[in-house]
């Protein structure tokens, strides 16, 4: 994807996470966060619902890409960083469209005019997401770490609470975890534990 595409696309995500509406999103708004001329961005798209629209597409691409591209052999540990370091990236970048994957479900702030499979593809990509941390989990049961009598319903829950948790880290300064002092290997080694409990209880 061409670097100047990719700006316009990152800042119309940055902007859905900042805005309560879509109607306070101007072109001429998204051109200036992403660093580039007004006449620049329709070069590449033909109006704000368009860049909207694409940037919803660019984000699930980006998460489903990415989650496919994991190399989970590594062990237990290692593959539970990677995955939720991966993660973690994907929240930062809009938090809105993290909760969406969260639920399984759009979030308010997307454009009314999406696609009728728009939902769809949310809750594919919650299904790749959860499918991952069972992968993990059936890793974790060969190692010892976790029991073999879990639940999908627990591993849903389980997941569910990790992504929660990932939004408000990436919150920033509102984010209580932060504001209680822990730093990148505390927070992964706290979710780590939370998951290991969540798939632990008889």
């Amino acid at each position: 994807m061409e670097p100047k595409r990719k700006a316009i696309l990152e800042a119309a995500l940055r902007m859905l996470d900042r805005e309560q509406n879509t109607a306070a999103i101007t072109v001429a708004r998204i051109a200036q966060e992403a660093g580039v001329g007004k006449g620049t961005v329709y070069e590449y798209f033909k109006s704000k619902e368009e860049i909207l629209l694409q940037s919803l597409f660019y984000y699930l691409d980006q998460l489903s890409q990415q989650l496919e591209g994991l190399n989970l052999d590594g062990g237990f540990r290692e593959g539970f960083d990677q995955l939720m370091g991966c993660l973690q990236r994907l929240s930062e970048q809009c938090i809105t469209l993290a909760r969406s994957v969260v639920l399984g479900k759009a979030a308010q702030v997307c454009p009314s005019d999406v696609p009728e499979d728009w939902q769809e593809r949310i809750g594919r990509t919650n299904k790749l997401v959860v499918g991952q941390f069972d992968n993990l989990a059936k890793q974790g049961v060969k190692e010892g770490a976790i029991p073999d009598y879990y639940q999908r319903i627990d591993l849903i829950y389980a997941c569910m609470g990790l992504m929660t948790a990932l939004v408000d880290y990436g919150s920033g300064q509102d984010s209580v975890l932060r504001q209680e002092g822990l730093e990148q290997k505390q927070f992964l080694d706290l979710c780590r534990r939370q998951f290991v409990h969540a798939l632990s209880c008889p």
